[in-house]
């Protein structure tokens, strides 16, 4: 199942957005929230951005994008950086990786975020 639309915390902070799989640890998030009852869909259709493509395909598809593009350092370094998180994130899933401690995502309690202004 997937969500149905976004949900927000009080604050108005993103927690999932819509067609997020009901999976295990973003049920334990909304546990952890106290949320009791979420909008689902059911269904198996993937949307193309939910699919991932293989490595070259998706290299091949980026270095389209910036084709047109005039080069300029910042462009480079922007490059650079898809290039890095696309092999990253090809190692994370290929079926016989182990994540690195770079590539574990953190825990929710991890995430600290400043009071907003005249709440205590």
């Amino acid at each position: 199942m997937r969500l149905a639309r976004p949900l927000f915390d009080r604050e108005g902070m993103l927690i999932a957005g819509s067609g997020t799989v009901l999976g295990d640890s973003l049920l334990r998030v909304l546990r952890k929230l106290a949320v009791q009852s979420v909008p689902v869909v059911d269904t198996v259709d993937l949307a193309s951005w939910e699919t991932i493509r293989p490595l070259e395909q998706e290299l091949a598809e980026l270095e389209l994008r910036f084709r047109p593009e005039t080069d300029s350092a910042a462009l480079k370094l922007l490059r650079e950086a898809a290039v890095r998180h696309l092999a990253r994130r090809a190692r994370r899933l290929s079926p016989d990786s182990t994540p690195s401690s770079e590539e574990r995502p953190a825990s929710v309690g991890a995430q600290t975020r400043p009071p907003r202004s005249g709440s205590q």
